[in-house]
């Protein structure tokens, strides 16, 4: 037997030089080249794992263990660790760092949407390798999908990717109590979703976030009310006001959006967020006595990138609730439009003053509020022409204007033409910029009103006579955007 051991062992040979050679490295924020598993723990979730006690238990092995409860134990998987160890493989097979990944999300995603609180995060973000935390891993896989490009060459990796963070979205909800965190992997989630084109999906979890939100009582702001940490105070309205903004961009994607808002509309004390150089002092520091504006303060008081968001998206929620009257007065409903109008031009005007010759500052804002009155506008077109407001997919305007317009109708041409001479300059002042000063991601409500903005344009073509708008602009910067949102592609579709 001798003789066929040292065979054995000569054929083995080259295999253990190989093992050998392996690089033993366990630091999870570098990526290490030769850790190339065939099957990663993403591939192992094929099934529903049931849960008890805050543990999973997996199927049991072919070898017996006594007694029956040591068995039990010895098959548990605590949640934490499986989360933790789940998002750190994935960032080894995305070739991705922890702390560039974070660098990222927080150089293109939180400027326009600032939910999460950066030191905070980067801190419990670092401990998952030693001490992970399953909302913490679920929100950084969720940052992991947020931030792929969308290549042709990985379209199946990113599938696998949203598959993954969707199942351990719902697992967690099932598994644990609700948590600020899982909210903020909810909206993160959403972004994804609705960026990629699936409106309908992030309907359903935006409203998950928002039935979360309610349990949390994210949406009841007390002045009175001491937190040890006035940085989570903070960070707890602005996860809800996160949750308001996306339902509000999610109703204005959606091809039929008869649903109600999840998100109701907050109590003008609700307090919107504070300067983002406040919020990002250290959470121990104690709080300065600087001013807290809410939704009361005039539109004519400057404000933070976030609360002039909150400020744009409110008004597009009033219109988004005034599109869904079908049947009501049609002049109590101009009324009301008109009324909403003239807020609408005041706030445009007043972020044209805040920040005079740029329209890159304050983005995210001029974009909602320009998105706003362009669907105004347009409900207004459909009032008049007796066409139900709600778009849809292949016939999403009146189909001609009644010969003999009246003055409400001539105002919201007018008005539609002006607002796309606003937003066509702006294309074409990004398009001019060089590569190296473009946004890397063009903040998803900009997409979604160039795409509308441009939808609108290829109509008004069509139907007046005499006018032609340049569409040439908009597609230059939705073929730009359609690098980060797979969204894009569907408003390309309508260039042809």
């Amino acid at each position: 037997m001798l003789p066929q051991s040292k065979e054995a062992m000569r054929q083995d040979a080259p295999q253990l030089l190989e093992i050998m050679k392996t690089n033993c490295s366990y630091h999870w924020d570098q990526w290490a080249p030769q850790f190339n598993p065939h099957l990663s723990l993403a591939d192992f979730l094929v099934f529903h794992i049931p849960v008890t006690g805050d543990h999973m238990w997996l199927p049991g092995t072919l070898e017996s263990l006594q007694p029956y409860q040591q068995n039990m134990r010895a098959r548990g998987l605590d949640l934490d660790r499986f989360f933790g160890g789940l998002a750190m493989t994935t960032m080894v097979e995305q070739n991705q760092s922890l702390a560039g990944a974070l660098d990222s999300y927080f150089a293109n995603i939180h400027p326009w949407l600032p939910v999460i609180h950066e030191q905070t995060l980067r801190t419990r973000a670092f401990q998952l390798g030693a001490a992970p935390e399953a909302e913490v891993a679920l929100i950084f896989l969720a940052m992991l999908l947020v931030l792929e490009t969308r290549r042709q060459d990985s379209m199946g990796k990113e599938s696998q990717l949203y598959s993954l963070c969707r199942y351990l979205f719902s697992f967690l909800q099932m598994s644990r109590s609700p948590s600020l965190e899982f909210v903020q992997a909810g909206l993160l989630l959403a972004v994804y979703e609705l960026g990629s084109g699936q409106s309908q999906a992030a309907s359903l979890t935006i409203g998950t976030c928002a039935r979360v939100g309610y349990l949390l009582r994210l949406n009841v702001d007390d002045p009175h009310h001491t937190d040890p940490s006035w940085v989570r105070s903070e960070e707890q309205r602005r996860v809800w006001l996160g949750v308001y903004i996306l339902d509000r961009l999610i109703h204005q994607v959606e091809s039929t959006p008869s649903t109600p808002h999840a998100a109701e509309e907050p109590p003008v004390t609700y307090r919107l967020p504070i300067d983002d150089r406040e919020w990002d002092r250290p959470p121990e520091s104690p709080s300065r006595g600087f001013e807290e504006p809410s939704f009361s303060t005039p539109i004519h008081i400057p404000l933070c990138y976030f609360a002039r968001e909150i400020q744009a998206v409110r008004i597009l929620g009033h219109v988004q609730m005034l599109s869904r009257i079908s049947n009501g007065d049609r002049e109590m409903v101009g009324e009301q439009m008109d009324g909403v109008d003239g807020v609408l031009l005041q706030f445009m005007q007043r972020l044209f003053e805040q920040t005079p010759g740029s329209w890159e500052v304050l983005c995210g804002a001029n974009a909602t509020a320009l998105m706003a009155a362009l669907h105004l506008h347009k409900t207004r077109l459909a009032l008049e022409t007796q066409t139900h407001p709600q778009l849809q997919p292949n016939n999403p305007y009146p189909h001609s204007i009644p010969p003999s317009q009246s003055p409400a109708t001539e105002r919201s041409i007018l008005a539609l033409r002006s607002i796309i001479s606003m937003v066509r300059d702006i294309c074409a002042k990004f398009s001019a910029l060089d590569r190296h000063k473009k946004l890397r991601c063009v903040p998803l409500p900009s997409l979604i009103c160039t795409g509308e903005t441009a939808r609108v344009a290829m109509w008004l073509n069509q139907t007046i006579p005499g006018v032609r708008v340049d569409v040439e602009p908009f597609r230059l910067v939705i073929a730009y955007a359609a690098r980060s949102w797979g969204l894009a592609a569907d408003y390309l579709r309508y260039f042809g």
